[in-house]
């Protein structure tokens, strides 16, 4: 049996993507990293490679809630690049293999080795940023404010000054009929 170049990449892909335990969100692709800067110098617009990796490097994303942590390594194990993705940060994809994400002034364009690896990477990351979780302040708030209400309202007390209102029970019986 003979696999094909492109049947081996697609394994590999699918191989590198799969978390690596259960309930890890960690996915994993191999990218050719390019840091760009907007060149000012030379007083026209346009774009510099201030730096780029000649090999591809494993590229783990770790998606936690709202954002993603990204981090790529060299061969050796060397971190060379780290950062957080979230609703905030400047990012897009170019054409169908790269994508690029902004950290202030400088800019890091990722260049996958497959289509396959873009597209899981793409939608994870738009999966990642459209998510819209509550703050543990907003969750207490919201607990706390139901709570009260139905403290209130189930006092027998306030449901016989509601019934004793006769403007509210003339308007709520106009409502209904």
């Amino acid at each position: 049996l003979i696999w094909s170049e492109v049947q081996w990449l697609t394994l590999w892909c699918q191989i590198m993507a799969v978390p690596a335990a259960a309930g890890d969100q960690r996915q994993r692709f191999a990218v050719k990293l390019y840091f760009l800067r907007e060149d000012e110098a030379s007083g026209q617009s346009g774009v510099q490679i201030l730096q780029q990796t000649p090999n591809f490097l494993l590229l783990e994303m770790d998606v936690q809630n709202e954002s993603a942590v990204i981090t790529g390594t060299d061969d050796g194990g060397v971190c060379v690049f780290k950062c957080s993705v979230n609703n905030d940060t400047e990012c897009c994809h170019i054409g169908k293999q790269c994508f690029v994400i902004s950290l202030g002034f400088s800019s890091v364009l990722l260049q996958f080795k497959s289509q396959t690896e873009f597209y899981m990477f793409s939608n994870t990351i738009k999966k990642c940023r459209q998510q819209k979780t509550m703050t543990v302040l907003h969750q207490q708030t919201e607990e706390t404010a139901d709570a009260q209400y139905f403290q209130a309202y189930g006092c027998l007390s306030q449901q016989q000054n509601m019934m004793q209102d006769f403007v509210r029970t003339a308007t709520y019986h106009r409502a209904i009929l």
